[in-house]
Formats: C-alpha cells, sequence, structure tokens
C-alpha cells in the first residue's frame, strides 16, 4: 500500500535532486509550444497543463501555451483559419518540440505539420484509445494514449459490494460519452446485477433520482458536463450534490473527481499525463530520437481510495488492490519508550521471518514435482498450437517461442533466445510495427493487456497479417509480480479480406453521410433509388426506407421518361469530373412541389450514381418574386415602367416591317390628390387598383397596360388605327366617369386626362413616343382634364416653349450662383441616438420673383439640357465653404451627404475637379458622403466605379440611391464599394402593411449588411414604419416623420444645442 505521506517524502527527495543536478542557468533556452483542444477552463485540460509545468518547473524552457477552445468536432473551414492563425503567429518561432491534446488538437497537427512545425518533433497527450487520428500520421510523434476505464471501476465496485443488487452509472450526451454508454451496455449482459446508465437528465432531476439510491447499490460518476437539454453545468458542483443526497457509495474515473465523500475508483490523471509528456520531451532535448521513444498507454490508470470512506462502507486495505493508493490516511505518532520492549518486539519479527521462509522452502519441494508435470504438459500444448506464441523477458528480449513460429521463418530456438523480439526475422524492416511493440511491452509490464495488428514476415519474405496480444505472466495470483512477456499472434489474413471488402460499402455510407444535410440519393443506372439519407426522406415526407427501390422519375414534379432519365445519367460519363447539376421541381408525397438544386456524380468503381439535392425551394420562390417585381407594378399588379419601355421600343421596331400602326395613350388621373388628402394613401393605393381594373377590362386583351408611377397610367395598343384607339379611350373616360369610390362613408367622383398618339415612325424610339403622349395628356389636363387629346406635334411648340422658358431661369441662376440655396433633411438612426448627427443637402433655386422654385420643375430641365453639373459643383463649393464657415457644427457633425447627378458621375473632368476641390478643403473628408442613385451606378458603371475609387481615396463615404428598384442591383452590389445602401421609399412606405414590402426590405438589408454596408430607409412617414424597421435591423431613417427639408442654418442652430 502507497499514502500520500510516501508520496510526499519521494517528492522532496525528487526536487532536491532536480536542484542539484539543474543545468547552468545561462544554459541554451529550449522553446515548446503546448497546443490544447480545450479551453482554459476545462479541469481535464488544466490537469494536463499543471502536469507539464510541473515537470517543466526547474528546467531551462520557454513554454508557448495555446488553446483551440473547442473539444467539439471542427470543421475543415474552422480548422483552416487555425492554421492560417498559428502560421501567422509563430512564423519567428522555431520550436524544439511540440506538445498537443486532445483530438482537435492532433488532427490540426496532422493535416498541417508540414506547414506550422516542419521537423520539429509532436508528442502528444489526452489522446484515447483507438482515435483514428493516430492512423497514417505521417510526421514524426509519440506520447500517451489513455482512456477511462469505467469497465475497471465497475468490477472494482462489484468486487467490493458482491451483496450489491443494482449498479448505477451517470454519464453525460457528448460523443465519447455515448461510447462509453454503448460498452457498458455490452458489458452488462454479463452481469447479475442491474445497471442503469443515467445519460439523460437535468440537474433537478438526476439529483432526486440519485437520492433515492438504497445502501445495496453502488453509483459511479462518469461525467455530467451538460443536462439533457444542452445546457453547462458546474461538474464539481454536480459531484458535490449527488454526494449529499446519495445513500450508497460513490466511485469515479477521473482523478479531479476524488472529492470528499467518494469512495475511489480505478481513474485517470490528466497531471500524470501531462507530466509523461514533459517528460518525452526532455528525453528529446537531450538527444534522444523520437523513434526510440514508445508510445505509452494507460499510464495513470491507478486505484485510489477516500481513507474516511473505507471506515464508512467497512471495507480493509486487504480488501482493495495492492497498487491501490490511499488518500486521507491520518498520521499517528507511535514512540517506544521502553527498549526493553523494543528488542523483544524485534526478535520475535525475526523468528516470525525465519519460519515463514523455512515454510516457502519447503513448500517450494512439495511442488516442485507437480509444476514439472504440468509443465511437460504445457510444452506439448505450446507447440502444437497453430498461434505463434512467444515467451519474453521483461525486456523484450525472446525466451521461448513455439514451433510453429519458428516453422515460418525456419529458424531454431537456440537461434532466437536473448534476441529483443523486435529485431528478430518476423518483423524485419518493420519499423512501425516494432515501435507497436515497444509500446505495447510497455503497457503489459505495467500489468495489462493489449492487442494490435501487425504484419509479419514468413522464410520467403512474404507478409501475413496477424492480431498481436500481449499481456504479462506473473508467478502466482494476478496480484504477484510480473515475470514475463507472452506474445499471442493469430494469422487473420481472411478476416482482413472481409475486413476491406466492409470497409468499402462503409466508404460509399460515408460518402452519403459527408453532404448532409442536404437530401443524398444513391442510383443505379436505371435510375432506381438504391438509398436515401433521413434528411431526405423527411422533405419528401416518406418514411426511412419507403424510397428504396422506387424510380427518380415518380419524385420528379413533372412527367419524364425513364429513358431521358437514364441518357442524363449517362451524360456524366463525359461531363467534366463525371459531375452535372441542375435545378429542377420534386413533387412530396402529399403532393407539394419543391425545388431542388441536383448534382450528380458517376461513382468511378461502380456503375451507380451519387445525387446531393440542396432545396432551394425558398430561394426560388423568392427569385419567382423578385423577377415578377422587377416587371410589374407592386401596388396594381400591372406591368411597370421599365417592362412597358422595352416592350414600347420592341413595337417601335415592328413597325418596319408591318403596315398597321399601333396606338399609344398616356393616362393621368384628376383629382387623385385631393383624395390622398382627404382620405390617405390607404384610399389613394385602393383607387389605383380600381383604375387598373378598369383600364384592363376596356381595352382588348392583346393590349399592354402598365402603371407608370403615382397616378400615371399607360397602355400600348398592337395594329390599332387612331381612329378605333380614340374609341377605346373615350370607354375609358366613361367608365371611370360613372365609377363611384367609396372610403369611410365619403364617395367620390373620378376622371382622368388622356394623352393619344398614333406609332408610325419607329426611328426617334420609345422614350420620344412616350414623350409626345405625356405632353398630350399634359395638354388635355390644361384644357380642362377629363378629357382626350390627341398628340399633332405641331401643338407642342408651345409646350416646348415654356421648356425654354425654364432653361433660360436656370441658366440665369447659374450665372448669380446666389440663387442658389443649401437645404438639409435629417437621417437619423433607427435606434433612436439623439447625438448622431447626419443629414442630406438638397438644392433648392430661387426664382426671378424671389419665390422658391419645385425642384420638380428646374433639375429635370438641368438634367435633359446638360446643367446638372454645374449645379452640382455650385452645390459643392457652398457645402464646403459653409462646413469650413462652421467648425464647432463640424466637430459634432457624423455624416454630411451631397448628391451626384449622372452627368457629374460620367464627366472625368467634373471627377478631377472634385478631388482637387476636395483636397483643398481643410475639413474632415470622412464625414463627407457622395450619393449616386442606383440607375446611374449601373448605367455608367465604369464612371461610377472610377469616381468611387477617387472618393474613398480621400477617406470619403459614398450611398447607393434608391437601391432596390433594378433586379440587377444585386448583381454590382458586390463591386461597388459603397458605404451606404438607401433602401427606395417605394418598398419602405407600405413595408408595415404588405408583407412583400416587409420581406424586400429586410432582404436587401440582409443582403447589404452581408457586403458589410449599413442601410438608410427612405420614405418613412410614421412610427409604425420605424418599429418595423427596427425589426430588421436597419441601421437609419429619413423621411418626413422625422423632419421636413429646412435651409442648412437650422442645422447649425441644432448641432449648438446638443450636448458636448
Amino acid at each position: 500500500m502507497f499514502n500520500c505521506s510516501f508520496f510526499r517524502s519521494l517528492r522532496l527527495i525528487f526536487i532536491t535532486l532536480l536542484f542539484v543536478c539543474s543545468p547552468p542557468l545561462f544554459a541554451k533556452v529550449a522553446e515548446v509550444l503546448v497546443l490544447h483542444s480545450g479551453h482554459q477552463g476545462n479541469q481535464w485540460t488544466r490537469d494536463i497543463q499543471d502536469g507539464i509545468e510541473e515537470q517543466f518547473e526547474d528546467e531551462n524552457i520557454a513554454l508557448y501555451v495555446t488553446y483551440l477552445d473547442s473539444y467539439q468536432v471542427l470543421s475543415e473551414q474552422a480548422l483552416a483559419q487555425y492554421v492560417d492563425y498559428f502560421a501567422r503567429k509563430f512564423e519567428q518561432r522555431d520550436f524544439d518540440a511540440v506538445i498537443v491534446s486532445g483530438d482537435n488538437a492532433l488532427k490540426l497537427v496532422q493535416r498541417y505539420a508540414d506547414r506550422l512545425f516542419l521537423n520539429t518533433p509532436i508528442i502528444f497527450t489526452g489522446i484515447k484509445r483507438n482515435k483514428k487520428s493516430l492512423l497514417n500520421f505521417t510526421h514524426k510523434i509519440s506520447g500517451v494514449i489513455e482512456s477511462e476505464n469505467i469497465l475497471g471501476t465497475v468490477l472494482l465496485s462489484l468486487s467490493l459490494f458482491p451483496e450489491t443488487h443494482s449498479l448505477f452509472i451517470v454519464t453525460g450526451n457528448s460523443r465519447e460519452s455515448k461510447i462509453t454508454t454503448k460498452s457498458i451496455a455490452k458489458f452488462s449482459k454479463q452481469l447479475s446485477q442491474n445497471v442503469i446508465t443515467f445519460n439523460d437528465e437535468t440537474e433537478v432531476s438526476l439529483k432526486q433520482k440519485v437520492s433515492k439510491l438504497t445502501a445495496n447499490s453502488v453509483l459511479i460518476f462518469d461525467d455530467f458536463s451538460r443536462d439533457r437539454n444542452g445546457q453547462f453545468v458546474n461538474r464539481s458542483t454536480m459531484l458535490k450534490s449527488l454526494i449529499g443526497v446519495s445513500k450508497a457509495p460513490i466511485f469515479v474515473v477521473n482523478q479531479h473527481d476524488l472529492e470528499d465523500g467518494v469512495l475511489g475508483g480505478l481513474v485517470i490523471s490528466g497531471v500524470t499525463q501531462g507530466k509523461t509528456a514533459a517528460i518525452k520531451v526532455l528525453d528529446l532535448l537531450q538527444g534522444v530520437p523520437i523513434e526510440a521513444l514508445p508510445v505509452e498507454v494507460n499510464v495513470s490508470d491507478k486505484y485510489y481510495f477516500q481513507y474516511e470512506e473505507m471506515l464508512r462502507w467497512n471495507i480493509k486495505e486487504s480488501d482493495v488492490p495492492s497498487n491501490s493508493i490511499i488518500l486521507n490516511v491520518p498520521v499517528t505518532n507511535f514512540h517506544f519508550t521502553d527498549s526493553f520492549t523494543i528488542a523483544l518486539l524485534s526478535c520475535l519479527l525475526m523468528i516470525i521471518f525465519a519460519l515463514i521462509q523455512w515454510w516457502k522452502v519447503h513448500k517450494v519441494k512439495l511442488e516442485k514435482a507437480e509444476v514439472k508435470r504440468k509443465s511437460d504438459n504445457i510444452e506439448h500444448i505450446f507447440n502444437v498450437s497453430y498461434d505463434f506464441i512467444f515467451i519474453l523477458d521483461l525486456l523484450g528480449n525472446i525466451r521461448n517461442v513455439n514451433q510453429t513460429a519458428l516453422n515460418a521463418i525456419d529458424q531454431e530456438i537456440a537461434e532466437m533466445k536473448g534476441t529483443p523480439l523486435w529485431d528478430a526475422r518476423w518483423l524485419a524492416n518493420d519499423l512501425e510495427s516494432q515501435q507497436r511493440l515497444k509500446s505495447a511491452m510497455g503497457v503489459a509490464r505495467l500489468g495489462n493487456q493489449i492487442r494490435f495488428e501487425c504484419m509479419l514476415l514468413d522464410k520467403v519474405g512474404e507478409r501475413h497479417a496477424f492480431d498481436l496480444s500481449i499481456q504479462p505472466i506473473r508467478e502466482g495470483d494476478e496480484d504477484s509480480e510480473i515475470t514475463s512477456i507472452i506474445v499471442e499472434g493469430r494469422n487473420i489474413n481472411e478476416i482482413k479480406s472481409v475486413e476491406e471488402e466492409v470497409r468499402k460499402a462503409n466508404k460509399r455510407s460515408n460518402l452519403l453521410l459527408d453532404e448532409s444535410p442536404s437530401m443524398l440519393l444513391m442510383l443505379n443506372a436505371q435510375g432506381l433509388i438504391l438509398s436515401c439519407n433521413k434528411y431526405g426522406c423527411n422533405l419528401l415526407g416518406y418514411d426511412d426506407g419507403e424510397l428504396i427501390g422506387r424510380n427518380l422519375v415518380t419524385l420528379y414534379s413533372q412527367l419524364v421518361n425513364i429513358s431521358d432519365l437514364k441518357e442524363y445519367l449517362e451524360h456524366c460519363n463525359s461531363a467534366d469530373g463525371m459531375l452535372l447539376s441542375r435545378e429542377i421541381s420534386y413533387s412530396t408525397k402529399e403532393g407539394r412541389k419543391v425545388w431542388i438544386n441536383e448534382r450528380v456524380r458517376k461513382l468511378a468503381e461502380h456503375d451507380q450514381y451519387f445525387l446531393v439535392c440542396e432545396n432551394i425551394t425558398e430561394r426560388y420562390e423568392l427569385s419567382k418574386e423578385l423577377n415578377y417585381r422587377a416587371s410589374h407594378d407592386y401596388l396594381t399588379g400591372l406591368k411597370n415602367r421599365l417592362f412597358f419601355e422595352n416592350q414600347l421600343d420592341k413595337y417601335l421596331k415592328d413597325l418596319a416591317y408591318q403596315s398597321a400602326p399601333y396606338s399609344l395613350m398616356y393616362l393621368d388621373m384628376d383629382k387623385f390628390k385631393i383624395i390622398n388628402d382627404t382620405c390617405g394613401h390607404q384610399a389613394g393605393d385602393e383607387v389605383l387598383r380600381q383604375i387598373a381594373a378598369i383600364l384592363t377590362e376596356s381595352v382588348s386583351a392583346h393590349s399592354l397596360v402598365a402603371r407608370l408611377g403615382g397616378d400615371e397610367f399607360a397602355i400600348i395598343m398592337p395594329q390599332t388605327e387612331l381612329v378605333e384607339a380614340k374609341q377605346a379611350a373615350q370607354r375609358i373616360i366613361d367608365a371611370i366617369g360613372k365609377h363611384y369610390f367609396l372610403w369611410e362613408g365619403q364617395h367620390f367622383s373620378l376622371g382622368i386626362s388622356i394623352g393619344l398618339a398614333e406609332l408610325s415612325d419607329a426611328g426617334r424610339g420609345g422614350v420620344h413616343a412616350l414623350s409626345c403622349v405625356d405632353s398630350a395628356c399634359y395638354t388635355a389636363k390644361e384644357s380642362g382634364r377629363n378629357r382626350i387629346h390627341i398628340y399633332e406635334e405641331d401643338k407642342q411648340e408651345e409646350l416646348r416653349r415654356e421648356e425654354v422658358v425654364w432653361v433660360n431661369k436656370v441658366q440665369d441662376a447659374l450665372r448669380d450662383e446666389s440663387r442658389f440655396c443649401l437645404y438639409a433633411q435629417l437621417i437619423k438612426p433607427v435606434d433612436g441616438d439623439s447625438e448622431y448627427l447626419h443629414y442630406e443637402i438638397l438644392t433648392r433655386m430661387i426664382d426671378e420673383a424671389g419665390n422658391l422654385a419645385s425642384p420638380d420643375k428646374f433639375i429635370p430641365i438641368a438634367e435633359s439640357y446638360n446643367l446638372a453639373d454645374k449645379i452640382d459643383m455650385i452645390i459643392i463649393t457652398k457645402t464646403l465653404s459653409w462646413l469650413r464657415n462652421h467648425p464647432e457644427h463640424v466637430s459634432k457633425l457624423d455624416m454630411c451627404s451631397i448628391n451626384l447627378s449622372g452627368q457629374s458621375v460620367g464627366d472625368p473632368q467634373f471627377i478631377d475637379d472634385l478631388v482637387e476641390l476636395l483636397n483643398g478643403s481643410a475639413l474632415p473628408l470622412q464625414k463627407l458622403c457622395f450619393e449616386i442613385t442606383e440607375t446611374v451606378a449601373i448605367g455608367s458603371f465604369s464612371n461610377a466605379s472610377k469616381l468611387i475609387r477617387a472618393l474613398k481615396k480621400l477617406g470619403c463615404k459614398l450611398a447607393l440611391d434608391d437601391f432596390g428598384t433594378g433586379l440587377s442591383s444585386f448583381g454590382y452590389l458586390k463591386r461597388l464599394h459603397v458605404d451606404y445602401l438607401k433602401i427606395d421609399g417605394v418598398f419602405v412606405k407600405d413595408m408595415a402593411n404588405d408583407e412583400q414590402d416587409f420581406g424586400i426590405v429586410k432582404s436587401i438589408h440582409e443582403l447589404s449588411h452581408l457586403f458589410g454596408k449599413k442601410t438608410i430607409a427612405e420614405y418613412v412617414e410614421d412610427e409604425v414604419i420605424i418599429e418595423k424597421l427596427k425589426e430588421i435591423g436597419v441601421d437609419y431613417a429619413q423621411g418626413y416623420h422625422l423632419g421636413k427639408p429646412v435651409p442648412i442654418d437650422m442645422m447649425a442652430l441644432l448641432s449648438d444645442s446638443m450636448s458636448e
């Protein structure tokens, strides 16, 4: 027996020796990296680290410690990220050795050792038995393998409490715990006692169950780090809680679980494992090659008992294994005071010793004859066995070999005796098997049995697979001294052939599982389903196995012939990488359509096909919805302006090949503003829907009806002359005139003005044609509304004169720049941060009468007559000047946004002038943001990219305005390096009531954040919209609800009122 005082004495001697033998202070410092799989707070990780540090305490070693923070299985992507991090962190380090603990750290080193630690020896520890991580390891490694010996603890508990009726084991839900549970279940079949596992409990339920255990049962605590809900549990606190309520003796399998109240167990120690790994590193630093360092197994597997608990359960020291360590043994002070008594006791002991020795000699003589007889029988059995049998001394040298093994290499026993088994002919030139045998010898010398497979040579040099079993031979019973080692080898060539076939089958199965959670199918050449994973069955609504034997064509939602499927599968043979991909719809058992991205791969070694099917139904429906939105008006369901203009261009091109004319209408509702102002936008939207229905019913089915925006509509009537088109227009006016709109007790009469033209000339294009009917519609409104005006080019001259007037007004203002003034509209954070100051500069122009001109009048004129870039430069210059004159305001300013027209974006000289102006402004340019519309950015992508690069180089921010109106936006967004996306107000203003608008705003926001851009919602008109934006997570909002445009000087007053 050993007690703690004995170990303390040894430790003092050991520390003294280390101090005396320590290297000089100025010796070269060795650098060792310790890489742990677990996090720093994990008890097992702490134990291993404590053992390493304790062993290195007086050594001249610089220790670098890092943690992967996970015992869970890491993906290849996660491993690659760690590799990149370590490659950067330790690129200047050349470690003398690396210690890894746990599977993830070992897996990382195995995959990337040549990149991270080229030629650096690896020592592993904290690795369970039979880990695949140790297989096919090409780097130089050695280390410590150890597993929790829970079965040994079970046998120990039953030997101490043979009357036990039930055995209760507390274990967890981890991967290792599940393996343990399976082993327990298999092992329990050999026991007469009931074995019950607690592995699906909460803290409360586990404590309740343990409190009900009786004294004739046993409780073994293996693990309980998480409860059945996945919540982390303090292991030590949980164990102490169970100790407090248990009436049964408690055993454990980890040394750090030896709390007061625990009886004991066959435990493993992380500290010992850490020390063993550190000792191997010290051997390496002393020049021992790593190939000479065997892998050690179960170095810390020892019996521990608590002295107080042994007394409680009436267990004597003779009842426990002889090599047990008993903790907390009280120290007794025993002193002899009478010298005579001491002498008498000494004589008595000598007499007893002499009698014992005489009895031993006598007993040996009596047993000699019996031993010889049994030895002859054993020798006969030894030589006729079909297995290879080797008897080795404790150093691995051959003492005896049976005839079967000798015949295999055509050698005599005399030639083999005294030769280490790993140097004998059976293992010639097989370094791996030699190393494994050396490690196994270390395990056997500790009293344990170990098995492994290796290849042995025969006399002609042919290799055969053998299952080797190595175990100790004792002189007497199992507690006696180990005197030799027996190695038994069984030829398993035939078994290995079967295992190879099983491995191939497992490889096919694992291939399916590796792609989960997609639907995974295996087909034969005829398209019959050979296997389908559980996810696929659930997706299509079938039970497990129900799809086996069905043809894949029966799952498609559309009719597909088996011959067409076979032809498609055969294309895999000629496809690049034998891989095909397509999008196709499947049908569930209930008849629901599911869209699938189907990837088919031909398995080269079999005439079979592997399908990975990704469910893209949601993405497909969203794409379908976006395609619909790209060509339809969201409110009325009619075609939108973009689609209409494209179709108009196509119709005009058709005129060159046919004689029948086309007619074009432009329709603008009368009195619509009154309804909006009186009843609100909801009423206005309902009016637009009703008008759309009337327009559709009033024209022929082949006519194209579209909403251009607001209350404006257009109709193309193919192969329709002007007279017939005028009749249709009149029908529309009459139908709308008879229609009464009712809303919350009020009713309104509606009217509509129509501009009409016959298309007979395709030369000027659709934009010109639409402009003509637009001007005719305007004339109809000016003539009294609710009427038709047919476009005649001469009569539009007056309208053009008015346009010229506005051109002159803009040019006058350009000559007198003081007539352009700055207004600003606030942009506020959605979260309501009152200290954030961000606004957009808006252009206003004063006319010759001193009144503010409507932007809708002069801005379109400026853009049409190439004057917009000059206005942009004036506004930018005025803004920069104003900001320079208000430095205190600038100090509190977060962002000032300025709009740029399409003409400015497309002018390289303007960009150069702007950069020069900004460079000379002496302002913090990171507080300036320039806005360009999505249409301009996409239509002039090259120039927009150049502008963005130039402004970003200066530190300015960029915003993409009116985002969301073009389907192509998502394709270009990735390539436009802007900082903000302003979501078009057409989606924002109704998002509180329209789920589709809400979904589009949410999708734009999520996509924006995916690309690292912040979002600004326009047209925010009430608090309900603010709440919806908060729900989505939109960053900023702009609209009349948050503030109307005001003169720029109001911003200075606002900043003055803000706290410092």
